[in-house]
């Protein structure tokens, strides 16, 4: 993320001009923010996905899989829409 953040300011900034470098600069913050959001999303589901692999619990474990990956497509699109 910091390599792309600083070749996309190197090349905005050389080739476009200064108000598409605050651009870029302003909407950092947020794809940082957005990020880190679904990075957690799919880290808290590894982590019960272990526990249930763990305990042996495969269709526990099968509902779970399923469970995260509408929640987390659900809140990946919402965040599409709303950004």
């Amino acid at each position: 993320q910091q390599c792309y953040n600083l070749a996309d300011t190197w090349i905005v900034g050389r080739f476009v001009g200064a108000e598409a470098l605050a651009a870029v600069g302003s909407a950092y913050t947020l794809m940082t923010f957005l990020n880190s959001i679904l990075i957690g999303m799919c880290m808290g589901s590894g982590a019960l996905f272990s526990i249930c692999y763990g305990r042996r619990a495969l269709r526990k474990l099968k509902e779970y899989i399923v469970s995260s990956f509408v929640l987390i497509f659900s809140v990946t699109v919402i965040l599409t829409i709303v950004s």
